[in-house]
């Protein structure tokens, strides 16, 4: 083969990756399985040790950052560096389909956005969001589509706001939303691992934090939108049962009943004062409760 730039590139691929390299082996392997050719994939590495490293192939690239600059800069400086018109995204513990690209290709053909579906790695039959059209008014209503599973054109592609670290992508989704449509391709693409790996810089902590921020930030738009304020508060409510605080998710949960009252979120607050009184109790203190957040296939956010 020749060098890089003697191969026609129409696809993108953005893989950001970090102290991960057995599972992020397997995901350049899913992308070199691809049934379409015409990609390239660039690996940004933030800080890994020991550094990471990629196979020898014309089509895979590797950019290194310094230190850990978190999940937005690392896509942003793969959109720098990229070259295709349409770029998609896989992270380093989730794999592609083999026909995850001809997926969003075709889907590409409805739309600029277009997003494929989503299942756990163990978990054949696969769940996740229809989005179709006009989704502006929508689109926090409940879990925006993985990166993942999404790819887009490069004419309608926004870079990502740095500021955020654990929520980056609903922050994008939100802003492209608002100027593009979408499409959705019920084939399932993408692949996510459900694993207990550690988090850099994104645990439920910050997710909670940056939630509460983000909508705080959106204050007006939220109040305009009720439905999506309550699932994201019921949303925040569950991670933070998860980190073992009933005390701040039963507020959370109550802030959600009163936004948009119904039975699940009831059930809910119900769960999170049963976790705050057994917190009292001898032995309890740094129990966890709860489901973990994540359940739901499609977005981990």
């Amino acid at each position: 083969m020749g060098p890089p730039e003697a191969h026609a590139c129409r696809i993108t691929v953005i893989l950001p990756t970090r102290n991960r390299p057995a599972l992020l082996a397997l995901a350049i392997e899913s992308v070199q399985a691809q049934t379409v050719d015409g990609w390239e994939l660039i690996v940004v590495d933030s800080a890994s040790d020991p550094p990471a490293r990629v196979p020898e192939d014309p089509r895979i690239r590797l950019l290194r950052l310094d230190g850990d600059p978190g999940p937005a800069r690392a896509r942003n400086a793969g959109i720098d560096a990229s070259r295709g018109d349409v770029l998609a995204f896989l992270d380093d513990d989730d794999l592609f389909s083999p026909d995850r690209l001809a997926i969003g290709l075709d889907g590409l053909g409805r739309g600029p956005i277009a997003v494929c579906g989503t299942r756990y790695l163990h978990d054949p039959t696969g769940r996740h969001r229809r989005l179709e059209g006009n989704v502006a008014e929508t689109i926090l209503d409940g879990f925006t589509p993985s990166l993942g599973a999404t790819m887009v054109r490069r004419t309608v592609m926004s870079r990502f706001d740095e500021r955020w670290r654990a929520l980056e992508d609903v922050e994008w989704w939100w802003r492209t939303a608002q100027r593009s449509p979408v499409t959705t391709d019920d084939r399932v693409g993408y692949l996510v691992r459900l694993h207990q790996g550690v988090r850099s810089g994104n645990g439920l902590d910050v997710r909670v934090r940056e939630s509460l921020a983000f909508m705080d930030e959106q204050s007006v738009w939220f109040a305009a939108h009720p439905r999506a304020r309550a699932f994201r508060l019921c949303r925040a409510g569950l991670m933070a049962l998860t980190t073992g605080d009933p005390v701040h998710a039963q507020a959370l949960f109550l802030g959600s009943f009163r936004t948009r009252p119904r039975l699940r979120t009831v059930v809910h607050i119900g769960r999170a004062t049963v976790a705050r009184w057994a917190s009292t109790t001898p032995g309890a203190r740094g129990r966890r409760h709860g489901p973990h957040p994540d359940r739901d296939v499609g977005t981990r956010r």
